[in-house]
């Protein structure tokens, strides 16, 4: 992903939902919330075109290192599932009632 500026990068969990490593400038949010660089896919410094090329290159020509970023894709992308989203919303909004409730 080529953006300078994101607010969350949908499209990353979205690749990252298909076993794919993804890579990203590391803009100040969305991405570098995203991606563990080196882990599930890379993050390279904004408009650094020639790493950006390099780091898709690498991926191309390194299959057994692309197959492991693949599964921890995979894995990152569990983290914003319906299932966990929903649980952790619930969990926020309980929080707030009992917080709200000891200022009554």
């Amino acid at each position: 992903m080529t953006s300078i500026s994101e607010s969350f990068g949908l499209v990353l969990v979205e690749a990252m939902s298909c076993g794919l490593p993804t890579i990203s400038y590391a803009c100040p949010t969305g991405p570098i919330d995203i991606i563990s660089n080196n882990i599930n896919g890379y993050l390279v410094p904004v408009n650094d075109e020639k790493k950006l090329a390099e780091k898709i290159i690498y991926l191309i020509k390194n299959e057994n290192i692309r197959k492991l970023m693949s599964c921890n894709a995979l894995l990152k992308a569990k983290e914003y599932s319906i299932d966990t989203i929903i649980q952790k919303n619930i969990e926020l909004f309980n929080n707030l009632l009992c917080k709200k409730r000891q200022h009554c």
